[in-house]
């Protein structure tokens, strides 16, 4: 499904979660990824733009919350995968964290994990061949959350999903949870969907950082006027921009006024 990389290894993938209104953030987080990954292609996947029947069920946090549980049967139960919220700005090389090791079969096989991931699961390098995930169905956990059998927070201690001894830790600066350090943080997360620059209208103290990389990936094609007129977020978006970068808001206008939207 994927191609190779120096002939063994495969190429890194990244699975960015997101529903259809997830759109524009989406792009900035791939946007983030390939401006900061210099040593690796990567391979993309959206879940936004990739039929997910039935995931979108009432008793999840967001629309794509089981598309984690997804990714083994989207890469073919091969190699492995990086899982991604869509609310993120990725501020180092992403390969980094692919590289993390999750497994040794021949010098540790007692100590090998299928998942590493930050405490909350927005963050998982996942070994798409390992034992354990290779028991992961999303259409039954899905079934299963719905009916109320099992709770979306009590996956991780299940031992139908993933045993606890095949879990481990990733660095906490991959997740920095609407906190920033510079010259730390690998990952800036908008955790709260109340706080998220594009989703609101109320100032988020880190907003600049998120919209700088939104007009950078305009800039360079990644983000299209189309784009942030198609979303449902527009008019935070045109305010964050009015806060942050006025001048590039005005530089865009006609063409947000050729895609569909007056200013």
């Amino acid at each position: 499904m994927f191609k190779r990389a120096k002939d063994k290894e495969l190429i890194p993938r990244i699975v960015i979660g997101g529903g259809a209104d997830d759109k524009v953030p989406a792009l900035v987080t791939e946007f983030s990824i390939r401006q900061r990954t210099w040593d690796k292609e990567v391979v993309i996947i959206h879940t936004h733009d990739l039929e997910r029947p039935m995931f979108e069920v009432h008793r999840n946090p967001t629309q794509f919350s089981l598309v984690r549980w997804w990714i083994p049967e989207l890469c073919g139960y091969q190699g492995k995968a990086i899982y991604l919220d869509s609310d993120m700005v990725i501020l180092d090389n992403i390969a980094k964290l692919y590289n993390i090791p999750t497994i040794d079969f021949q010098a540790h096989p007692n100590e090998s994990r299928a998942v590493l991931r930050t405490p909350d699961p927005s963050v998982m390098l996942i070994d798409c061949g390992h034992e354990f995930t290779q028991n992961w169905n999303a259409w039954d956990i899905r079934d299963k959350v719905d009916s109320g059998e099992m709770r979306y927070h009590e996956m991780w201690g299940s031992t139908n999903f993933m045993p606890l001894e095949g879990l481990g830790e990733l660095p906490e600066e991959w997740n920095h949870r609407d906190h920033y350090e510079e010259g730390v943080t690998k990952n800036l997360h908008y955790t709260m969907l109340k706080t998220q620059p594009w989703r609101v209208t109320q100032v988020h103290p880190l907003e600049k950082i998120w919209v700088d990389e939104l007009v950078a990936a305009c800039k360079a094609g990644a983000v299209k006027p189309s784009d942030l007129v198609a979303s449902p977020f527009y008019v935070n978006i045109r305010e964050c921009l009015a806060r942050c970068q006025p001048a590039y808001l005005e530089e865009i206008s006609e063409e947000i006024t050729n895609a569909g939207c007056r200013i």
